[in-house]
């Protein structure tokens, strides 16, 4: 399995809304040496906001490397896009950062955020060690400020709540009370075991695991992206009702439908759904074509049939055919006179001498 795999997934919707997903490690994993760079997530961002009016992010995420956030967070803020954020899982450090973001900021209502001073690496002596630690406050600067934003409280004020050196993990409820979160849905978020009381390395190990082994097959097979993202985390258990396990099954369906299996990925579904819009327009078109070919033809015939109709004699009537036809576009039939009825080689003599011509003329004279 390819383990450098993007950290986000977008999913383009018809009804000019798009949903980015952001769940696993952010940025660059140190557990695997993935460089993962945010600069491709920004491009893709800035592209969605040409079409779509309405971006989603999901977070399911426990953080990651906040030189790679940082980018993500202000192009979110920035959006001329209506954006929102769902916790749909956990939104953990950059994560959490992340999602406040958004115009608005929901939250499944088990889901949970947490907040904690940024963290990093060093090596050398005693000066190096305290020149990381400044550069660390920075950060602490830095994410702060985008809690000021959002929560309207003052850096001291942040500093002393959940900037003291502590994690600080809250249910949906009390992130809504401490107003970092706007919205409370009532989906529920799937999430592991007891994850409320593991501490933040054992969080993160988990999720890299998850995203490493399981996260890149499961998020690359569009039926299980789908399940996930159409189906409350709730239908994976034996509460699921009875329509969502229909609505499932007619999945199936329509992926089989196409000649795709389970296993298909985004991508080749939606190149499949393209060639297929495709095929549709193209055979509308025939379609209106034949159909305007038809409305000529049956226009043709009608005139055809109003000036035979109105031609004394059996040479005219043919006449009329013959030119008839000859000035419709794309033919070449030579048209012929009166005065020059064998012009492309007719037996007029034998056609005259037919009994019901004969007995035409003699009606006529």
């Amino acid at each position: 399995m390819d383990l450098k795999r993007k950290f986000y997934n977008i999913i383009k919707n018809a009804d000019q809304s798009a949903d980015i997903y952001i769940y696993g490690l952010i940025g660059y994993n140190w557990y695997n040496d993935d460089n993962r760079e945010a600069s491709e997530f920004v491009s893709e961002f800035k592209e969605l906001e040409k079409t779509f009016k309405r971006i989603n992010i999901r977070i399911n995420s426990p953080g990651g490397i906040i030189e790679e956030g940082l980018p993500i967070f202000n192009a979110i803020k920035t959006s001329k896009a209506e954006t929102h954020s769902y916790i749909d899982g956990i939104a953990y450090s950059m994560g959490a950062i992340i999602a406040l973001a958004a115009d608005t900021v929901h939250s499944a209502k088990n889901g949970l955020f947490l907040l904690h001073n940024a963290s990093g690496w060093s090596w050398g002596n005693a000066q190096d060690f305290r020149e990381t630690a400044d550069e660390l406050d920075k950060y602490d600067s830095s994410l702060i400020t985008a809690i000021e934003d959002k929560t309207g409280l003052t850096e001291e004020e942040i500093r002393n709540k959940w900037f003291d050196y502590k994690d600080h993990l809250f249910t949906a409820k009390e992130a809504l009370e401490a107003k970092l979160i706007d919205v409370i849905d009532d989906a529920e978020a799937t999430v592991p075991e007891g994850i409320e009381n593991w501490n933040i390395n054992k969080v993160m190990a988990f999720y890299n695991e998850l995203d490493s082994h399981v996260r890149g097959n499961f998020f690359d097979k569009f039926f299980d992206k789908i399940k996930s993202v159409v189906t409350p985390p709730e239908s994976n258990s034996k509460s699921a009702t009875k329509k969502e396990k229909q609505d499932m099954k007619d999945l199936k369906k329509f992926i089989d439908a196409m000649g795709l299996g389970e296993d298909a990925t985004v991508d080749q579904v939606l190149e499949h759904v393209n060639t297929m819009k495709g095929d549709l327009t193209t055979a509308r078109t025939d379609l209106q074509n034949a159909q305007d070919n038809l409305n000529s033809v049956n226009t043709l015939l009608d005139n055809i049939h109003e000036d035979v109709a109105g031609a004394d004699t059996p040479e005219a009537k043919i006449n009329v055919i013959k030119t008839k036809l000859a000035a419709k576009p794309g033919t070449t039939t030579t048209s012929v006179t009166s005065e020059d009825p064998k012009g492309d080689e007719v037996d007029w003599e034998a056609i005259n001498n037919l009994k019901h011509n004969k007995e035409a003329d003699a009606a006529l004279s």
